[in-house]
């Protein structure tokens, strides 16, 4: 029997069961509120999620984490770019060779010629600089009129920019560059839709020493939905980077989908998708999966609902921690007296329950989201040194713990 026939079997007696406990739960849910929920998420919302492009975007970003680490490692902050205002104003016409990186051939190659096409005042003695790569632009200028150009400049400066700075920090000060261009990757089913490379910020090889992030704009449409939705995504890289560049990958990539929804693009829906169809994928072990990034967006969203909203989204950025104990760092900071554990096994709950009006608070916000209640099924162990299970076993123990 399959994975589905299986979870369709458990009524209210055999929850119990999900959770290896020996007792059934004390509430009891009919078949027919298991079978409603999950029908109805999976022929409903799922089959509107599926109506997603041939290829799928991921960030670049996670491809790039080791060398950053390195980069770290090897130099620390000693050689981060100084912000100077005047001394180098871009202007618009003028053209720049960029490095840019290869995700497919995982190298740097400086053959990315680009015109800055827009400049913008920020307000702050700084410009917003959009440059756009010459091939891009000769093989189709309609794709970066100036209308587009402006849009994409007024969605940076009074939506992206002030929301996440509300929602993860205060970005660091200076000219801003997005580089619109083929980015180069592997093919296949995904492509890299955008990237922030943090060799940039440091005055060292294969740098162009500016704040910037890159924005594809072959598979990618400059302007609708999903390009403003990296768009956001990358610039909570670029915020956190500069808070804790050694941040965790998933804490990292959860809050980068949890920026495109709060700046208003809704959710991935390739991701979201893709993590209700691979429930078993862990929190944790970041594989580049497009179910990986759906698994932490929806984990990061919950937690940002259920425990303070920006402030403490913004308190994990900031948190010099990296990973679980980051977190469980920053909520103890805002005098929240839960863990990652206590966190993770509501959200479970909810996932199942998927009820906004359960009154202890673990229910979902029904208006906002939904989450893919066969979440219940074991994930696997995470990698380091916590080797927390975050599976049906782990949250039995953590339920007989805590007395439930």
């Amino acid at each position: 029997m399959g994975r589905m026939g299986r979870f369709l079997e458990y009524n209210g007696n055999h929850l119990g069961t999900i959770f290896n406990r020996k007792e059934p739960m004390k509430k009891s849910l009919s078949i027919l509120l298991v079978l409603s929920i999950i029908l109805g998420f999976s022929l409903g919302w799922i089959d509107a999620l599926s109506a997603a492009s041939e290829r799928a975007p991921i960030s670049g970003t996670p491809m790039l984490h080791e060398q950053r680490l390195r980069l770290l490692r090897d130099y620390g902050t000693s050689l981060r770019i100084k912000t100077e205002k005047g001394i180098r104003a871009d202007t618009i016409g003028q053209n720049i060779n960029f490095y840019a990186y290869d995700f497919g051939a995982m190298t740097y190659y400086q053959n990315t010629p680009a015109t800055c096409r827009s400049a913008t005042a920020l307000g702050n003695g700084f410009n917003l600089y959009i440059y756009v790569e010459d091939a891009e632009w000769t093989r189709d200028p309609t794709r970066f009129t100036t209308d587009i150009l402006n849009g994409i400049a007024d969605k940076y400066m009074n939506v992206i920019l002030p929301t996440e700075t509300d929602y993860f920090g205060t970005p660091p000060t200076g000219d801003f560059t997005i580089l619109l261009m083929d980015i180069k990757d592997s093919g296949g089913d995904t492509y890299v839709s955008g990237y922030f490379d943090s060799i940039n910020e440091n005055n060292v090889s294969n740098s162009n020493n500016r704040h910037m992030i890159y924005m594809d704009s072959k598979e990618g449409t400059p302007g609708n939905t999903t390009f403003y939705g990296t768009l956001a995504h990358e610039f909570q890289h670029f915020i956190h980077y500069n808070y804790d560049p050694s941040e965790d990958t998933w804490v990292d990539e959860g809050m980068a989908g949890l920026a495109r929804y709060v700046c208003g693009y809704g959710p991935q829906t390739s991701h979201v998708t893709a993590f209700s169809q691979m429930p078993t994928t862990s929190l944790t072990f970041w594989e580049n999966n497009l179910e990986n990034y759906g698994a932490v967006f929806l984990f990061m969203l919950y937690l940002e609902e259920k425990n303070g909203g920006a402030a403490t989204t913004r308190a994990i950025v900031a948190n010099q921690q990296t990973g679980i104990a980051g977190i469980n760092s920053a909520l103890f900071s805002r005098g929240y007296l839960v863990t990652v554990n206590d966190i993770f096994k509501n959200w479970v709950v909810a996932n199942y329950l998927n009820n906004s009006s359960l009154s202890d608070g673990r229910g979902n916000d029904a208006r906002r989201h939904r989450y893919c209640c066969r979440q219940l099924l074991r994930h696997r162990q995470c990698p380091g040194k916590h080797h927390r299970d975050y599976d049906g076993q782990q949250l039995s123990r953590l339920g007989e713990r805590d007395g439930q």
